[in-house]
């Protein structure tokens, strides 16, 4: 992407233009034949690719085109170690605060992030967005709504059953980020949220949503299956003792 028009589409992503950048989009059948929606910029400071850039200024259009007709990837990272999920849980306006100005579009982008399905791989897996990934200071993306007070955006990945026990490289879990910076409400709604996971799966990283596996669900029908035709050959033998012996 080293021609004019995606230097300007990149330019537009940078400075958090959707309406330019969809414009040039749907414009442009060279750019969208040639876009590489997960590859990062060149001289990008951060590594961003053009989803990262989307995702970090909540383009909830350019994120859903990217996804779903670009074969985005959300859970490549940038040089910071952030992929699309961390970054659409970060706070980039001053005059952002809550919920009140972009994050009804930030929440839009988690949607169709946690709705996401990857490529199946050879072992019958396939890849959804990585709830528990962390970032180069050990962030999952919960730990960066609570640090910037995104109520809404919390709660969309709370429903989503994203880990709550992680600890950041400083210690902190997202309840401990909502408290340090002041957001009471988040940080008791955390609290209360964290005494309902089980005592065996609160320490662990794995994410309820990470990877899909419908070669599981064949063995745990089989299984099931083994089970069932077993307990029917008891039964049966049970009958046939019993009918022996009178």
């Amino acid at each position: 992407m080293g021609n004019a028009a995606s230097d300007r589409f990149k330019n537009h992503l940078h400075d958090g233009d959707e309406f330019a950048a969809l414009h040039l989009y749907n414009t442009n059948y060279e750019l969208r034949k040639t876009m590489d929606c997960n590859k990062s910029y060149q001289g990008d400071a951060n590594g961003d690719s053009p989803l990262h850039l989307a995702s970090r200024f909540a383009l909830r259009s350019m994120v859903r085109i990217f996804l779903y007709d670009h074969r985005g990837n959300p859970n490549k990272k940038n040089k910071n170690q952030q992929n699309a999920l961390h970054l659409v849980c970060i706070n980039n306006d001053e005059n952002e605060e809550g919920d009140i100005v972009l994050n009804p579009r930030r929440v839009d982008c988690i949607d169709l992030m946690l709705e996401w399905i990857g490529e199946m791989h050879e072992d019958g897996d396939t890849e959804t967005v990585d709830l528990a990934a962390v970032d180069k200071d050990g962030n999952t993306a919960i730990h960066l709504t609570a640090k910037h007070g995104l109520k809404t955006c919390m709660e969309l990945l709370v429903v989503s059953d994203t880990p709550l026990y992680i600890e950041n490289t400083a210690g902190k879990t997202a309840h401990d980020l909502a408290e340090k910076h002041k957001h009471t409400d988040l940080a008791l709604y955390l609290y209360t949220k964290m005494q309902e996971v089980p005592e065996d799966k609160r320490f662990t990283g794995a994410p309820a949503k990470g990877v899909k596996s419908e070669k599981k669900d064949k063995k745990k029908k089989k299984e099931k299956s083994k089970s069932g035709k077993s307990s029917a050959s008891s039964k049966a033998s049970k009958s046939t003792k019993a009918s022996d012996a009178s």
